[in-house]
């Protein structure tokens, strides 16, 4: 069981894209230390996305569940956060979707990304200016999440 007292949704709105926080029912709740990413889920733990945000961050991540009163007004403050810009398209196959990744890129220009499986998603999130911190800066960061119909 995890608590939401050290929960701020304002700084753990960067973490991953408002979708994540409503598909899956998961909630970044705090950053301990430099490197530990403790997130919250209302009843099952989500492991593929907690290596997911792993990958994606170069975190380590702990899981657990949340009590369910804490959990809703969590993610209500979540929700209603700001979150990085992110562009959800639906492909018709793996080489649109890599044309999709690879246009997205190429107008960003940024100086770091990083792609990764969620599921039935692929996640690419690009770093406009280096990473200083454990977590990016409000700001700093595109989100492209991507569905490959007729695929998997």
């Amino acid at each position: 069981m995890l608590s939401t007292e050290m929960h701020d949704a304002g700084s753990m709105a960067v973490v991953m894209p408002r979708l994540f926080v409503d598909a899956f029912g998961a909630i970044p709740l705090w950053l301990a230390g430099a490197n530990l990413l403790y997130v919250g889920f209302e009843q099952s733990q989500d492991r593929a996305l907690a290596l997911a945000l792993e990958e994606m961050l170069g975190l380590r991540v702990e899981c657990g569940i949340v009590p369910e009163s804490d959990f809703r007004a969590a993610q209500a403050g979540m929700l209603d956060a700001k979150f990085s810009p992110v562009e959800m398209v639906e492909a018709m196959g793996e080489a649109p979707a890599a044309q999709v990744m690879a246009r997205f890129l190429e107008r960003e220009r940024p100086v770091a990304s990083r792609l990764v499986r969620v599921h039935d998603l692929l996640w690419l999130r690009l770093w406009l200016r280096p990473q200083t911190d454990s977590l990016p800066e409000q700001g700093t960061v595109r989100d492209l999440v991507c569905s490959i119909v007729g695929s998997w």
